[in-house]
C-alpha cells in the first residue's frame, strides 16, 4: 500500500508543478495497469483525487478525460450504482461548473451507467435531478424537463414549470409522462401547476385527459381530441396523443411516426 501511496503523491505532484499532460497519460497507464490486477478499490480512490484536483487547477478537459475513465471503470468493475459511487460522480459535477462541451458527455455516460431494473433503465433519480437543476439554472428549458422527467420529483418539476408560465410546455411535459407510463407523476404536476394557475382550454383539456386515461375509453380520447382540436395546434401534441393512443389503447394510427417519437422520447434521458 505504501507504493502506491508513493505513486498518488507522484501523481499529484506533477499536476501541481502544472505539466497536466503528463499527469493525464500517468493516471491512464496506471488505470490500465491497476485494472489488470483488479485492484477496483485504488483505481476508484487514483481518479477521484485526480479529477478532483485537474478541477481545482481548472483543467476540466483533463478531468473529463479521467471521468470518462472513471465511468468506464464502473462499468467494466460492475459497480453498482448505489449511494457511495452516486456520490462520487455527483461531487465531481459539483466541481465542475457550469455544464459546457467538457462535462456533457461525462453526464451522459453517468446515466447509462446508472441505468437499471429499479430505475426502469431511464438513469438514476439522484442524478437527473442534480442535472436537471443545473440546466433549469442555465435556462436550458429542454434539457431541464428531460432530466426533470426521470428525476422521481415532480412536486419539484412542477414548481420549475410555474417559474417559466408557459402552459403549453406543462402540456407536453405531462404528455411525455404519459408515455413515459408514469400516470403518478403527471397527475401531480397538472394538480400543483393548476392550483396556481387559471384555467385555459388547454389545461381543461389535460385534465380531461388524465381521467380518460384511468378507463378503457378510447372513443373519449378521439372525443376529446375532437373537441379541443384548435387548442391542440403544436406538432408534438399530436405526435404524444397517437403514441398514448397505441400505448394505451392498442391504437396504432398509420403513417404517424409513432416509433420516431417514442424513440425520441426515451433517447432523450441519455442526452447531455
Amino acid at each position: 500500500m505504501s507504493g502506491i501511496v508513493a505513486v498518488l503523491q507522484k501523481l499529484e505532484s506533477t499536476i501541481q508543478d502544472g505539466d497536466y499532460y503528463q499527469a493525464q497519460q500517468m493516471y491512464k497507464t496506471l488505470y490500465y495497469r491497476y485494472n489488470k490486477k483488479k485492484q477496483y478499490t485504488v483505481i476508484t480512490t487514483m481518479l477521484m483525487r485526480g479529477i478532483l484536483l485537474m478541477l481545482e487547477h481548472e483543467r476540466k478537459e483533463e478531468a473529463n478525460d479521467l471521468g470518462d475513465l472513471l465511468i468506464e471503470h464502473f462499468e467494466k468493475s460492475n459497480t453498482n450504482p448505489d449511494e457511495k459511487h452516486i456520490g462520487y460522480i455527483l461531487q465531481i459535477f459539483e466541481k465542475m461548473g457550469e455544464i459546457d462541451q467538457f462535462n456533457q458527455n461525462f453526464i451522459r455516460k453517468s446515466i447509462i451507467w446508472s441505468s437499471n431494473e429499479i430505475n426502469n433503465d431511464q438513469g438514476s433519480p439522484v442524478l437527473h435531478l442534480q442535472y436537471a437543476r443545473a440546466y433549469a439554472n442555465q435556462d436550458a428549458v429542454n434539457l431541464a424537463v428531460n432530466h426533470f422527467l426521470r428525476s422521481d420529483n415532480p412536486e419539484e418539476f412542477a414548481q420549475y414549470l410555474l417559474s417559466k408560465k408557459d402552459t403549453e410546455l406543462l402540456v407536453e411535459s405531462v404528455l411525455q409522462y404519459i408515455c413515459l407510463k408514469n400516470l403518478k407523476d403527471a397527475n401531480i404536476i397538472y394538480q400543483i401547476y393548476t392550483n396556481e394557475s387559471d384555467e385555459t382550454p388547454l389545461l381543461q383539456f389535460t385534465g380531461y385527459l388524465l381521467r380518460t386515461l384511468e378507463r378503457d375509453a378510447y372513443p373519449l380520447l378521439e372525443l376529446l381530441r375532437e373537441k379541443y382540436a384548435e387548442y391542440l395546434n403544436v406538432e408534438s401534441f399530436g405526435k404524444y396523443l397517437d403514441l398514448i393512443g397505441k400505448l394505451y389503447y392498442g391504437v396504432d394510427k398509420q403513417h404517424s411516426g409513432l416509433g420516431g417519437i417514442m424513440n425520441t422520447l426515451m433517447k432523450s434521458m441519455f442526452q447531455p
